[in-house]
């Protein structure tokens, strides 16, 4: 199971045809294109909350308008789904499978406190 993740890794490395500038409102690509022609922006419109992409983590002050790095998520998506399978083989089993490009922090504290130059993006 660990190669044929591994080898999605390498397959959606293959399949990322741009990248765009980096916000300077908080640091990240405004958004990632493949080679389908699909572009992903990141899901930071806290105006829809039915989106379930949209402010997925957390942040101190949720009433109030996003900004860095002051009022930002710990986390948040460009895209995300989540399937979960029931009875697998037939003897009870479940998997939850969730797939995403994720906006993050790599610094100690893991959120937006860690500043500028701890953004990572990962999927």
């Amino acid at each position: 199971m660990i190669f044929a993740a591994v080898g999605a890794f390498a397959q959606n490395a293959q399949g990322l045809a741009a990248v765009g500038a980096i916000d300077p409102a908080n640091g990240y690509p405004r958004w990632y294109l493949d080679k389908n022609g699909l572009q992903l922006g990141q899901c930071l419109d806290a105006a829809n909350p039915a989106d379930p992409c949209v402010l997925a983590g957390t942040f101190p002050n949720p009433g109030q308008p996003i900004s860095f790095p002051n009022n930002f998520p710990d986390e948040f998506f460009y895209w995300r789904t989540t399937t979960t399978i029931n009875n697998i083989g037939n003897v009870g089993g479940r998997a939850l499978l969730v797939m995403s490009t994720q906006g993050g922090f790599g610094g100690a504290t893991g959120t937006a406190a860690d500043g500028a130059g701890a953004q990572i993006v990962f999927a």
